[in-house]
């Protein structure tokens, strides 16, 4: 139990780390974390569940997707930015 909730700690942490590399605004950095600790709880549940690694890593990461897509509608924000370099 306790070393799950460890876990989905250090998965927000993780998250939040990733964010600023890629120089998140400082408003969507909570968002950030709470997306990686989702997926993690998510992949925990499942994986407590079903010993087939394809499920839980599946729906996990279709748990990130979501959560990203909808955050990204909430806060009026493109899901996917295109930079190009000339």
């Amino acid at each position: 139990m306790w070393e799950n909730i460890k876990l989905v700690i250090c998965t927000f942490g993780s998250a939040l780390g990733i964010a600023a590399v890629y120089q998140v605004r400082r408003e969507y950095l909570l968002y950030a974390g709470l997306g990686g600790a989702l997926a993690r709880i998510v992949y925990l549940l499942l994986k407590a569940c079903t010993a087939e690694s394809f499920i839980y890593n599946f729906f996990a990461a279709m748990t990130a997707g979501l959560f990203a897509e909808f955050m990204a509608v909430r806060t009026k924000n493109p899901s996917m930015s295109i930079s190009r370099s000339n």
